[in-house]
């Protein structure tokens, strides 16, 4: 009996615990409650709004005081505060805050801060933050981008995340910029196009990278393959392209080599670097363009040493793989080197290692 008192006991205890828990939620709640309300009372609130023309303000803009939930608009919607989703044939405005989805054929504007979707076939736009997707056919703008934009144009003054169009624009980047042209001021992430531009980039990757305080060298050097050769190396903090002409005289025949590759950079103290790079070679065989299938890789691991800021001398090892149809490539390079590739195939592969050494202006 006096067990079964005991239980009893317990339980009561425990239901007057949740009550008195459940009790001071509800009231806390209640208390809030007038505050939020407070926060919206400048506020019209509409949760569905249906737009065939467009209303107007005392100000000229969209109706400064409007916060709706859903809004359907053949032409242009006009709102203080969107949390919900506007479809508009025309353009959708903003003027302060939006949360959610907007979709329009023609613009997108929101005044202040944005998150989550801008989709438009023209352009969006957020003047403040914009956190989540933008993605038009055509040009996309914000203040600071925590997310990515995907267009033709995108264009930040901050940007955490990254942008893919065809021309992407930013100020301070942590993230990646990947299009044909990207421009950026300082970029702590990756550069991936054609021509890459910015003032400060860890790692831009393309054709032309044209960077401030990066890698914009001038070098000459010799190689088994070709003694002389002759470059430049353009890129940012810790990767690089590679441009270069390489000669090679003969009694027989004259070779000469235009190249492009890639490759990384690592300090190791104020005047000693390594770098790795992969570079592919078209040979030319005593004209001006052999339009057979003769290219010459090569992968260099090099040491270097800076003497001044605009003079370093350097020298590495090279693995070299020849891949032609001009003819069994014996004759190539100061070492004759393997055939991977039988005698009777109409491609000849050969592989063997070699050196490198020049110096950087």
């Amino acid at each position: 009996m006096s067990t079964h008192r005991s239980r009893s006991s317990c339980c009561k205890i425990v239901a007057t615990t949740l009550v008195c828990v459940v009790t001071l939620l509800v009231a806390r709640t209640l208390r809030a409650a007038p505050a939020t309300a407070a926060k919206d009372t400048d506020y019209q609130h509409v949760p569905v709004s249906l737009w065939l023309i467009p209303q107007i303000s005392s100000n000229g803009l969209a109706n400064d005081r409007l916060y709706t939930n859903f809004s359907l608009a053949l032409g242009v919607s006009g709102y203080a505060r969107l949390r919900g989703v506007d479809l508009s044939l025309g353009a959708s405005w903003v003027q302060r805050e939006m949360s959610g989805l907007q979709a329009s054929v023609g613009l997108n504007y929101v005044g202040q801060r944005a998150s989550g979707a801008q989709l438009a076939v023209g352009a969006n736009v957020v003047a403040g933050q914009a956190t989540g997707l933008q993605a038009s056919s055509g040009y996309n703008h914000a203040g600071a981008l925590r997310g990515v934009q995907l267009g033709l144009v995108g264009s930040a003054r901050e940007i955490t995340g990254g942008q893919i169009g065809l021309l992407n624009i930013g100020g301070k980047v942590r993230g990646a910029q990947i299009g044909l042209i990207n421009i950026g001021g300082k970029v702590r992430g990756s550069q991936i196009g054609l021509i890459n531009l910015a003032e400060d980039s860890d790692a831009p990757v393309g054709l032309i990278n044209l960077v401030k305080n990066g890698q914009h060298h001038l070098e000459l050097w010799s190689s088994d393959t070709a003694p002389l050769n002759v470059g430049v190396k353009l890129g940012g903090r810790y990767v690089y392209s590679v441009l270069g002409v390489g000669l090679q005289p003969g009694e027989e025949k004259t070779r000469w080599m235009l190249g492009l590759g890639l490759g990384g950079h690592v300090p190791i103290s104020r005047r000693f670097f390594l770098e790795m790079d992969a570079v592919a070679w078209q040979i030319n065989d005593d004209q001006a363009w052999t339009d057979e299938l003769n290219i010459l890789g090569k992968l260099r691991v090099i040491g270097g040493y800076s003497f001044a800021r605009h003079f370093s001398v350097f020298a590495g090892a090279t693995l070299n793989v020849l891949t032609t149809r001009v003819d069994d490539g014996a004759d190539f390079g100061l070492i004759r080197g393997r055939r991977v590739t039988s005698d009777d195939a109409e491609t000849t592969v050969r592989i063997w290692p070699g050196f490198v050494a020049g110096m950087r202006i």
